[in-house]
């Protein structure tokens, strides 16, 4: 896909000047975790603020992929036929700059290609997604032993996206309504072990008429860093729950507009200079709409620290 070249290329250019920039920071002494963790989870849950005028770079990957699909002939998730292939990759790349040791500001770019193949035709989308920005304060910094500690967030997403005025081989690439989420995130260490949890609630606006269901969810993450001469690694266990409303379209239910899942994953990281991480999780849609096992996702990110 020529997106995906770009992008890959892109990405390329960028790790390249990472390494280069990187080969000035000090390596990581096994033994010695770094107690920083400034993009804590794949999640998103970012309790640690950045210092003042540091900035961090992010560039995600997340690539759903489907056990079973939402046929609009049963009204039901089934599996999917041997007929049908469903290609979904989103990319993301993400900017973040410390104002203050307590308030941070960041940017979100999405990029998505979508691709649907069945019986019924062929269906695709390629192009930017919804945009975000927002902002993150942390009302308690972290301490110097580094155990401990509380922000909020609130971010704003735009309808960038193409959602109107779609051939009948397009896929809507955003959601066609202002977003406006917040969330409230914690952290807290132990000797060995970690735990983050968070909360949010997002609110969504209309367009023609039609009312995107609100979203809320909570996430909790566990996890436990080890040393290797490699370099510094990391496992994690984590669970997430939401519910979106359903839509309404002038003022009436629409049916089967309605989701609601239960998500346990596993992933981790690697960290082996400075400011350098690798992370990956993969959750999985244990229960999602009356039906188990629906899917799971592959997420990739790599993170730096200037």
């Amino acid at each position: 896909m020529k997106v995906k070249k770009i992008l890959s290329g892109i990405i390329t250019g960028l790790l390249i000047s990472m390494v280069l920039h990187a080969q000035q920071d000090t390596v990581l002494t096994p033994g010695k975790p770094a107690n920083n963790p400034y993009m804590i989870n794949l999640y998103h849950l970012e309790p640690v603020s950045l210092p003042k005028k540091s900035v961090s770079v992010q560039f995600f990957m997340d690539s759903p992929h489907y056990y079973k699909w939402y046929s609009p002939k049963t009204n039901k998730p089934e599996k999917l036929s041997d007929k049908m292939v469903v290609n979904e990759i989103n990319f993301h790349g993400r900017g973040y700059y410390g104002i203050t040791d307590k308030l941070d500001v960041f940017l979100d770019l999405p990029v998505r290609d979508l691709h649907y193949y069945s019986p019924m035709g062929f269906r695709s989308g390629v192009g930017l997604g919804d945009i975000a920005s927002g902002i993150n304060w942390n009302f308690r910094p972290l301490n110097r032993d580094g155990r401990n500690s509380l922000s909020t967030g609130l971010t704003l997403g735009f309808p960038t996206g193409k959602y109107k005025n779609l051939d009948p081989d397009q896929m809507a690439l955003g959601e066609g309504s202002f977003r406006f989420n917040g969330n409230f995130t914690g952290l807290h260490r132990w000797d060995r072990y970690s735990l983050i949890y968070s909360a949010y609630y997002e609110y969504r606006t209309n367009h023609s008429g039609m009312h995107i269901g609100d979203k809320t969810g909570a996430y909790g993450v566990f996890q436990v860093p080890f040393t290797t001469p490699l370099g510094n690694f990391g496992v994690e266990g984590s669970l997430y729950t939401y519910w979106k409303f359903k839509n309404t379209d002038q003022g009436n239910t629409v049916p089967n507009t309605e989701d609601y899942a239960v998500d346990l994953g596993v992933g981790g990281w690697y960290n082996f200079i400075d400011r350098f991480y690798l992370r990956f999780h993969v959750p999985f849609a244990v229960f999602r709409n009356n039906a188990w096992f629906t899917q799971y996702r592959v997420m990739i990110q790599l993170d730096y620290l200037f």
